[in-house]
C-alpha cells in the first residue's frame, strides 16, 4: 500500500480510523486533508443569525424582569426561562470554532476500490464511501493558488415534493490543495465504473422486490396511532414548536393576570406581545406537521407500489447530535416517465443496503412519493400482517402538550373577562 508516509503524517487518532477502514487488498492512492478554515457558507450564516437572536433573548430576559434585577425569590423564575435561548445563541456564535474543529479532524481518501470521506465531528468520525459508479459528474472550483473543491455531482431527475426541490448532492472533497490533480485521481477512479446493466435485467431486479408482493393495493388501512404519529410527531420540529407555544402562552397569561399599576400597560403589552410572537411561532410548526403528515396519510393509503433504483446520496447541511442529516435519492419509472424519490435520515443503512427500494407513489400526482425504508422511525411497515403500523408512546408528549396549551388558552379567556 501507498502513500504510508502521508498516513503517518495524520495524528495518531486518525490515523487508526484510517488504517481499520482499509480493506488488506485496498490500496491507497491519494490521501488528504482539507485547509481548516474559522468561515465557511454554514459557520457565517450561523454566526449572522445568533446575532438577532441572542439579542432577542437577552431584551426578552431583562423584560420579563422588569429591567431591573429582581429580588430572590420566585419573581425571578420567569425570566430564567430565556436563558435556554441565550446559550443557543451563544452556542450559535461558536460555530466558526466547532467547523474548524471539525475541518481538523477531517481526512479525504482515493483508494483503487473508493473515494473515502472521514468528517469530523464533535464526538466522532462519520465515515462515508463512494464506490466508482456513485462519483458521477465531478465539479471542480479552484482559486488561483491551487486550492478548492471537487464535489460529487448528481442532479436529480425531479424535484419532490413532500422533501423539497435540492437537485443536487454536495458530497465531495473540500478546501484542499492541488485540487486539479485530486479530480484527476477522482476521474481515473470513476472510469473503474462497471457498464449499466440492461433494461431488462433492471426490471427483473425491481420487480423480484418482496415488499412489492406484500404491499397490496391500494386503498389501505393505517391504525389511528399511525395517522396521529404522523400528523403529530413525524419529526422534532413538531415538538420543539409545543415547547415554544407552551413557553408564549405563559408569557401571555402572566400578562393578562398581572395587575396594572397606575395605569401603565407597558408591562402587560410587553408580556402579551413577546408571549404572542413565541405562540404565532410555536404554532406554526405542529400546524405545518399536521398538514404535511396528511399527504404522508394519502401516500400510505392510497400511492402506488413500485421498484425504484438508487441513484445517490448527499449532505443536507443539516447535524443532529453532531452527525449530518443525508439526503439519499431513488429513480422510479411511471408511464415512461422518469422521477425520484428521496428520504432524508442519520443511518443511512436501512437507506442503503440494497440498489433497489419500494417506492409509494400518487397516481394523481406521481412526482410525489415516499420512499418505504425511509419512513419515519416511529412507523414501519409489518411484512407479517402487511400494515403500516405507528407508535403510540411516540405521540403521548405531543398530546400532554397540546392538554397544557388548551388548559393555558382557557386560563387566559378567565383571566381576560375579570379583567374586564
Amino acid at each position: 500500500m501507498s502513500y504510508d508516509s502521508e498516513i503517518d503524517s495524520l495524528p495518531p487518532p486518525l490515523q487508526d480510523i484510517v488504517e481499520r477502514e482499509l480493506e488488506p487488498d485496498e490500496n491507497l492512492i491519494w490521501i488528504g486533508q482539507p485547509i481548516p478554515v474559522y468561515f465557511t457558507a454554514s459557520s457565517t450564516a450561523a454566526t449572522l443569525f445568533a446575532i438577532p437572536w441572542t439579542l432577542f433573548a437577552l431584551f426578552w430576559i431583562c423584560g420579563a424582569a422588569g429591567f431591573k434585577i429582581p429580588p430572590v425569590g420566585p419573581e425571578m423564575l420567569f425570566p430564567l426561562f430565556g436563558v435556554p435561548f441565550v446559550l443557543i445563541g451563544l452556542a450559535m456564535f461558536c460555530s466558526p470554532l466547532y467547523m474548524y474543529r471539525s475541518l481538523k479532524k477531517t481526512v479525504y481518501a482515493i483508494t483503487d476500490q473508493r473515494a473515502i470521506v472521514f468528517a469530523g465531528t464533535f464526538r466522532a468520525t462519520k465515515i462515508e464511501s463512494f464506490a466508482p459508479n456513485e462519483l458521477g459528474k465531478l465539479q471542480r472550483t479552484e482559486k488561483a493558488n491551487g486550492i478548492g473543491d471537487v464535489i460529487f455531482q448528481k442532479t436529480s431527475l425531479a424535484a419532490v415534493a413532500e422533501q423539497g426541490t435540492e437537485l443536487v448532492s454536495t458530497n465531495g472533497f473540500l478546501n484542499i490543495p492541488h485540487v486539479k490533480e485530486v479530480e484527476r485521481l477522482l476521474k481515473d477512479l470513476a472510469a473503474q465504473a462497471p457498464p449499466e446493466i440492461t433494461p431488462e435485467e433492471e426490471q427483473t431486479q425491481l420487480a423480484d422486490l418482496p415488499q412489492l408482493q406484500l404491499i397490496g393495493e391500494a386503498p389501505r388501512f393505517l391504525p389511528l396511532s399511525t395517522r396521529l404519529y404522523l400528523r403529530l410527531c413525524s419529526g422534532a420540529m413538531p415538538l420543539f414548536g409545543w415547547c415554544f407555544a407552551v413557553i408564549g402562552l405563559i408569557a401571555v397569561l402572566a400578562g393578562v393576570a398581572a395587575p396594572m399599576q397606575d395605569g401603565d400597560w407597558t408591562g402587560k403589552l410587553m408580556f402579551i406581545g413577546i408571549g404572542s410572537l413565541f405562540g404565532i411561532i410555536g404554532f406554526s410548526f405542529p400546524i405545518y406537521s399536521w398538514f404535511t403528515g396528511g399527504k404522508a396519510i394519502h401516500l400510505l393509503q392510497d400511492g402506488i407500489a413500485v421498484g425504484a433504483k438508487y441513484i445517490g446520496m448527499s449532505r443536507t447541511g443539516t447535524e443532529i447530535n453532531d452527525r449530518p442529516v443525508m439526503k439519499i435519492d431513488f429513480a422510479y419509472q411511471v408511464d415512461g416517465e422518469t422521477y425520484t424519490a428521496s428520504a432524508k435520515a442519520l443511518d443511512t443503512s436501512r437507506l442503503t443496503d440494497s440498489k433497489h427500494k419500494v417506492v409509494l407513489f400518487d397516481p394523481m400526482e406521481p412526482k410525489r412519493s415516499v420512499v418505504l425504508d425511509g419512513l419515519p422511525s416511529g412507523i414501519h411497515f409489518d411484512e407479517m400482517t402487511g400494515q403500516f403500523q405507528g407508535n403510540v408512546l411516540a405521540c403521548v408528549l405531543p398530546l400532554f402538550a397540546s392538554v397544557i396549551v388548551g388548559a393555558e388558552i382557557v386560563a387566559i379567556i378567565v383571566f381576560a373577562i375579570k379583567a374586564i
